[in-house]
């Protein structure tokens, strides 16, 4: 099992609509390029797996990694997510 897998069909993926429109709203107070204790961009989650934003993108349309898009299109992760997924081998 890769450190991704325990995220597929969880709920928390980008599929669920009931915690992305949850959410959504929140965005507007973040600012692009500037550090949020609680969520993390695309390129953050990218720095933090050591993987590429273009899979830090398939990861998303594959389930495997729990986001949520805003209405500005870009994607936003739970930091506290990612750096459990981070953690594993």
């Amino acid at each position: 099992m890769g450190r991704f897998a325990p995220y597929a069909n969880s709920g928390c993926g980008a599929s669920s609509a009931s915690w992305r429109e949850s959410v959504s709203t929140r965005f507007a107070r973040i600012r692009h390029g500037k550090p949020h204790h609680y969520w993390a961009d695309t390129r953050e989650a990218a720095d933090l797996l050591g993987v590429t934003g273009k899979r830090v993108r398939q990861l998303i349309r594959t389930d495997l990694l729990p986001a949520v898009q805003a209405t500005n299109g870009r994607w936003y992760f739970r930091r506290a997510q990612l750096e459990v997924v981070a953690q594993r081998p």
